[in-house]
């Protein structure tokens, strides 16, 4: 063989096995770069997926794995520049969220939980819980407070000025409740129904442990009183009820309505209690809603239906022996029972129809003593007094023939003491145009009201009630005792007369009448009684 032919060969054997070399080569690179392929596949698939979770843990396996293959490298820092923009945008809207969830929770003015956050709080409070941790929001109260000025004090103050007052008084309630709630119940939870009302919900507190609560709220709220465009004080309305498990949140809300209405009425800064058992009995047989109250009080005008139950009141010693108090009621259209005055007079307050149902009173009260004998006493509402023309219909109904004057003499028109302090004018108004119709004056809750007697000495007054706490715990409080001295000195040296009612026992009778008090007929008690021990005894 010669020379090429051996050269040939061993070149074409070279090639033979660098052919094979290369293949193995590139089958190993092959095998090799697929490998690494998919595990960069994977780590930036997992990068991928995590700038959806930005979470700190993703952060920190995407640092440790770096690829071997620097073509992926870039890739890698892209996806990386990625997710951090991707995290930023994320937290901001986070961050935008849980302000938008505070926003639509808030009163945009004070800042406080709004309507439908309480109505949620509510609402998850009245499901029973099952464990006993929880047991304690399975009951509770609810307080509502209602600003009855705000439409004058805007009038008077400008918009800013009255919405930073606003959150002065949200502020001031939160710093109260915070410091007068009990640290072993779920914290008391305020909130804004609307421009006028406020409402605190009280899980785990039972009716003794929201008394000192409330008073440290009232005297916070009085202390923030501001005038309102007709010179006066801005006044405040308290109302509270309970609830339980299963209770509905509607039944609830009508029955802190109604307690509004019912404070209204009576026109004192007082807490209105509208217990649920009270509510279910009302539930049953009146309508529920200001519209409802509205067509039912005008239809019953309208067709006569609102008539007085007059009913004798005659206390032991008075010269008035033959005496007669009566009240409102409205009687059904279908023949059932009568609707008493209690109940729909303060939804007649808050309609603005008191004026009306009054007048009417007035005028059936009128008839009355025209054909019956003795003195009749009607209630006037101090809402009806504040009405424009209240007076001159009045004036009007009381504007009889001479020959009609003295039945006149016989019928009193009785009107709350808070009405000589807060509207002294009205009130001396009323009084004068009672004066001069021959219609006699009473004056009732003078106990809740001290200060009135201050101003009675301008008017001419035929009689002072008293009763409430006054009386029931007249032996406990030598304080008390000494104002009934000074309300009997000023009231009896005028010639007025003194009533009182809700006596509890012979002792207090017996107190009462040295005093020169008259006290009902129908209150009687047992001739002997165990002597008190330990209390207060005026002797």
């Amino acid at each position: 063989m010669s020379l090429f032919t051996q050269l040939t060969v061993l070149l074409l054997v070279a090639g033979v096995l660098w052919v094979l070399f290369a293949l193995l080569a590139i089958r190993w690179f092959r095998k090799a770069l697929h490998a690494e392929i998919a595990v960069q596949l994977r780590s930036l698939t997992e990068q991928v997926r995590a700038i959806a979770e930005v979470g700190p843990s993703s952060v920190t396996e995407a640092r440790q794995a770096g690829p071997r293959i620097k073509e992926f490298a870039e890739v890698q820092r892209v996806i990386q520049s990625v997710r951090e923009r991707v995290r930023a945008t994320a937290e901001e809207q986070s961050r935008q969220i849980e302000s938008l969830q505070i926003a639509l929770h808030s009163d945009p003015v004070t800042g406080v939980a709004n309507r439908k956050f309480f109505l949620n709080e509510l609402q998850r409070s009245l499901k029973p819980q099952d464990d006993g941790a929880a047991a304690l929001s399975d009951y509770g109260h609810v307080l509502i407070f209602r600003q009855r000025d705000l439409g004058s004090i805007n009038a008077r103050h400008e918009r800013t000025a009255t919405d930073a007052w606003l959150r002065n008084v949200a502020e001031s309630v939160r710093q109260t409740l915070s410091v007068a709630s009990d640290p072993g119940r779920p914290a008391p939870q305020m909130a804004r129904l609307n421009g006028s009302d406020f409402v605190v919900l009280l899980s785990g507190y039972d009716g003794p442990d929201t008394t000192d609560l409330i008073e440290s709220l009232r005297q916070a709220l009085d202390a923030l009183r501001i005038v309102t465009a007709d010179h006066r004080l801005c006044r405040w309305s308290y109302a509270l009820t309970d609830y339980s498990p299963h209770c509905d949140v509607g039944q609830i809300l009508a029955r802190l309505d109604h307690g509004l209405m019912r404070a209204e009425n009576a026109g004192h800064d007082e807490v209105e209690y509208m217990a649920s058992s009270e509510y279910r009995v009302m539930g049953a047989t009146t309508p529920r809603g200001e519209t409802a109250w509205k067509t039912l009080i005008q239809n019953g005008l309208r067709e006569g239906r609102v008539q007085l139950n007059v009913q004798p009141s005659n206390y032991k010693n008075d010269t008035s022996s033959d005496r007669h108090e009566a009240l409102l009621s409205l009687e059904s259209a279908r023949g059932g029972n009568a609707i008493s005055g209690y109940l729909f007079m303060p939804p007649a307050v808050r309609l603005g129809l008191s004026g009306a149902c009054d007048l009417r009173a007035v005028a059936l009260g009128r008839d009355w003593v025209k054909k019956n004998p003795g003195t009749l006493a009607l209630r006037i509402s101090l809402a009806s007094l504040l009405l424009p023309d209240f007076l001159s219909e009045l004036e009007r109904i009381l504007d009889v023939e001479p020959s009609e004057r003295n039945s006149l003499h016989r019928l009193i028109l009785e009107i709350d003491a808070h009405g000589f302090v807060a509207y002294s004018a009205e009130l001396d108004a009323f009084c004068q145009l009672a004066e001069k119709a021959g219609v006699g004056v009473g004056v009732r809750r003078l106990a809740e009201q001290p200060a009135a007697l201050l101003r009675l000495h301008r008017v001419t007054i035929r009689y002072i009630k008293l009763g409430g706490e006054l009386i029931s715990h007249l032996l406990e409080s030598p304080g008390a005792v000494h104002l009934i001295a000074a309300i009997t000195e000023a009231a009896i040296g005028q010639g007025v007369k003194v009533y009182a009612h809700d006596v509890p026992n012979v002792h207090t009778a017996a107190l009462l009448r040295e005093y020169g008090v008259l006290l009902p007929v129908e209150e009687t008690f047992p001739e002997e009684e165990e002597e008190l021990e330990g209390e207060f005894v005026d002797v």
